[in-house]
Parts: structure tokens; C-alpha cells; sequence
């Protein structure tokens, strides 16, 4: 299996094609950033991400650069743009798209959708990929891999505001840039799934981010990561002793 890194500590899921897209959530500093392979065993898959053809999954500024004004993109992907499945190497990340997606269930704890557009700083549309930066961390640790490439889905894309997709997202982009370089610091006392998002949870709602725009938002999504694991040890409390509930 082809195992994917760059020097930039990021893997463009588009590496393979010629259209020379970013896709959503891409940090603006690991552009050009090149994508070597090399041939590995892959042994336990937790997470499969299927890729897309057709529209493509990008930023509102990616695809404004692209000179739509739809929330699509003029360029278009085939299965031509996709010609070998891949994984990324332990310590590299990649955008993680919630589309077109399978995982077993050990992950779920560090698979956390973090809380998005409904909150005071409106910030929007880093849900799915910020869940992704922490999901690959928790993997690293875990020594597991996230499969990405088939099965390949058609994205078919309404049509919407581009700068409407500009205005959910411009609030983030700083800490978009930086939120990985967070989860890659941060080393559980345990190392599992649920071990991974409790150290994330906690570094994010203690950490000074001030420095950032909207870095407070960081503070309220380890608050809500946190909350969201104490629901499910109350879930599995409950599922393991059914007397409690009644």
C-alpha cells in the first residue's frame, strides 16, 4: 500500500492529480508541499475515506481563485485524478471529509464533530476536518491507519453562495492553520482512542490562544470535546449496567 508524507507534515488527498487543488480545510502554509510514497504493510484499518468525483470538496477561497461564484469549482475531478488508494504516514495529516465515510466503532470517542457555526464567533465549515486532524492523532498513537481513495463517490453539489461558504469560514481560517500543530503536541497518559480526546479536550480548554484570531473558540470546542465524552461514558455506564436506567 502506498503510504504518503510531505516535509510539510501534510498529504494533499489530491496529490495524484494535475488539477493542482487543495481541498477544504488544507492549511494555506503546506501548499506546494511535495508528496512522497513509499511501499508499506497496512495492518488494522479503523477509518476508510472514500474520495469524490465531480465537484470537488473546497474552500470558499480555493474556489473563488477557481472563479466560481456557485460554492462548486469550474475544475472538475474524474476517477483519473485518484490512481492508487493510499494512506498517509504516522505524523502527517490530511483533510478528513465526513461525505464518504466508513469507521469502526473503538474510534468513535476521538471522532468527535466539533461544534460549528452556532457560536459567538461564527465560526463555520472546520467541523468534519478538525475532527480528522484529531481522529489521525489518536490513530498514530494507536498504530492503526485511515484507508483513503475507494470507494469514490460522485459529488454532486448544489449550488450556493460562494461567499456565503467565505463568511462561515473566514473567522477560522487562522486557526485552521494552526489547530493541528496543537493535537501533534499533545502526548496522552494513555494511549488510547479515549485517552487521545481527553488530552486534546483538555489542551484546548486550558490553552492561550490569544495570540490567534477567535483563538477562544479553541477553549470552547475542548469544553464541548469534553462534555461530548462524558456523554458517552454515561452511555456506556448505562449500556453496561441496564438496572440504572430504570
Amino acid at each position: 500500500m502506498p503510504t504518503a508524507q510531505s516535509d510539510a507534515q501534510w498529504v494533499n488527498v489530491l496529490y495524484q492529480s494535475s488539477t493542482d487543488l487543495y481541498p477544504r480545510g488544507y492549511p494555506y502554509q503546506a501548499m506546494d508541499a511535495k508528496v512522497n510514497t513509499v511501499s508499506t504493510d497496512v495492518d488494522t484499518v479503523v477509518a476508510s475515506q472514500g474520495l469524490w468525483t465531480n465537484v470537488p470538496d473546497l474552500d470558499a477561497v480555493r474556489i473563488l481563485m477557481d472563479g466560481d461564484l456557485n460554492g462548486q469549482a469550474k475544475t472538475r475531478t474524474t476517477s483519473d485524478d485518484y490512481k492508487q488508494d493510499f494512506t498517509a504516514a504516522k505524523g502527517q495529516y490530511l483533510t478528513v471529509c465526513s461525505m464518504n465515510l466508513a469507521f469502526r466503532r473503538e474510534i468513535i470517542p476521538a471522532f468527535y464533530q466539533f461544534p460549528m457555526d452556532d457560536n459567538q464567533w461564527e465560526v463555520g465549515r472546520f467541523d468534519d476536518i478538525w475532527s480528522g486532524v484529531l481522529l489521525k492523532r489518536a490513530v498514530d498513537l494507536q498504530g492503526k491507519t485511515i484507508y483513503n481513495g475507494a470507494p469514490l463517490c460522485a459529488h454532486n453539489k448544489a449550488p450556493r453562495s460562494t461567499f456565503g461558504d467565505l463568511a462561515d469560514e473566514v473567522a477560522g481560517l487562522e486557526l485552521n492553520e494552526h489547530f493541528w500543530e496543537v493535537i501533534d503536541t499533545v502526548n496522552p497518559e494513555r494511549e488510547s482512542y479515549r485517552g487521545t480526546a481527553v488530552a486534546v479536550g483538555k489542551r484546548l480548554e486550558q490553552g492561550d490562544f490569544s495570540s490567534w484570531q477567535n483563538g477562544a473558540f479553541l477553549n470552547h470546542c475542548g469544553k464541548y470535546l469534553l462534555d461530548w465524552l462524558d456523554c458517552l461514558e454515561t452511555i456506556t455506564s448505562h449500556s453496561a449496567n441496564p438496572s440504572a436506567t430504570e
